[in-house]
């Protein structure tokens, strides 16, 4: 790492995430970029099917109506495919962008999970995991958090663990 230009652990840290910033980019450009050739994304009928069968999975989910609907409307899920393809690309190619871009696209990634969970049934958690905690600005707002935390919790309380989540939240 010395020969790359690292000469302090931090600049060793920052190449170790750079180096999985650039594997969780590729991994999304790939995704992108495999639905653009498919004739079937692009008309939304992947998606319609795709739907219509969560619906048959899960008869007794929550989001059954939605996917119906979803799945029912034929003018929404041509545009839901090229959102999906714009936000592959897109996202994966500003996670090697700047701190800000890379908090925009992971929100963004990390909202197409959430999407894809709640209408397909489809749950991928280590993207859920990964994207937050290397793209929202988690160390700049250490300090705020850490005083924020101390300011507001009382030791021996059951919700000392909700105020600290909820106060890196309010930080990010």
């Amino acid at each position: 790492i010395a020969r790359l230009g690292a000469t302090t652990k931090g600049d060793a840290d920052a190449w170790g995430l750079r180096g999985a910033l650039a594997f969780l980019a590729g991994s999304y450009i790939a995704a992108g970029l495999s639905k653009v050739g498919s004739a079937s994304w692009w008309d939304g009928e992947n998606l319609r099917l795709a739907l219509a069968m969560a619906t048959d999975i899960y008869p007794d989910s929550v989001w059954l109506g939605l996917r119906q609907s979803l799945a029912d409307t034929t003018w929404l899920t041509p545009l839901l495919a090229a959102l999906t393809v714009a936000i592959e690309c897109g996202g994966g190619a500003l996670l090697m962008g700047s701190p800000r871009a890379r908090m925009w696209a992971g929100t963004a990634l990390v909202c197409l999970h959430l999407g894809i969970f709640i209408t397909l049934g489809v749950l991928f958690p280590e993207p859920l995991l990964l994207l937050p905690l290397m793209t929202w600005p988690w160390t700049t707002r250490a300090p705020q958090v850490a005083t924020l935390v101390v300011a507001t919790a009382t030791p021996q309380r059951w919700s000392d663990p909700v105020i600290a989540v909820a106060a890196l939240v309010a930080a990010a």
